[in-house]
């Protein structure tokens, strides 16, 4: 993928200096679909301007990050009903690098549950011998805690089903998420039975093509037209 030029980029508000190719351009898109939709401009926590964000409190009136007014009073309620038990096991990966994550950050997490990740990595024959002390620290430590919570679902004390898989889900042209998954798999016995690598792209034109509805017109603008 071609990155935009630092001009385009500029025009749209959507420059950092840091950004990778395909960042840089999910950036622009996004900023172009906050224009159509006439959205103000959002800053960041430090303060900068940028077009793929939109201004937080205009946000919270409209629910203008929401892509149907009915998606946004369904989480608004579901919000005020879960109170204090609201759980979310989701994360979505869309511009991420998988260099988030700090190796002291990782291996953090790894001591506060090593007698569990170590049972789940070591006792079901998912994984190749003696691979921990490389797949916990990034690039891969997200992955793997990722892939080791769907494990714990269908192994070990207290499983609760009997089948599923880890699908991991990200844009084609985000060559880091590609690279990192196709590295974390070479670590495993048998890829194909534990996890779905499924591109955004894919499942949104399928999306496309099944619902003719206003959303998915908006999902496939939003996030991947052009892409």
């Amino acid at each position: 993928m071609e990155k935009p030029s630092n001009q385009e980029l500029i025009d749209h508000f959507a420059y950092h200096k840091s950004d990778t190719d395909f960042w840089a351009y999910a950036r622009l898109i996004q900023s172009k679909w906050r224009e159509k939709n006439k959205y103000p401009k959002g800053k960041s926590e430090k303060g900068t301007t940028y077009g793929n964000y939109i201004e937080i409190e205009y946000a919270k009136r409209n629910g203008s990050n929401f892509l149907t007014n009915k998606t946004w009073e369904t989480a608004k309620k579901e919000l005020e009903k879960a109170n204090k038990n609201l759980f979310g096991g989701i994360e979505a990966k869309y511009v991420e690098k998988l260099e988030e994550e700090s190796n002291k950050k990782a291996e953090e997490h790894y001591k506060r549950h090593i007698y569990r990740y170590k049972e789940l990595t070591e006792n079901y024959g998912l994984f190749k011998p003696e691979i921990i002390d490389e797949i916990r620290k990034p690039p891969y430590s997200q992955i793997w805690r990722d892939h080791l919570l769907s494990i714990s679902l269908k192994h070990g004390e207290g499983k609760k089903k009997d089948k599923g898989y880890f699908v991991y889900l990200y844009p084609y042209n985000n060559s880091e998420c590609r690279s990192g998954i196709k590295d974390y798999m070479k670590y495993l016995q048998n890829p194909e039975s534990s996890i779905l690598e499924v591109y955004v792209e894919d499942l949104i034109k399928i999306l496309y093509k099944r619902i003719n509805e206003e959303w998915v017109k908006e999902l496939l603008e939003r996030y991947i037209m052009g892409l």
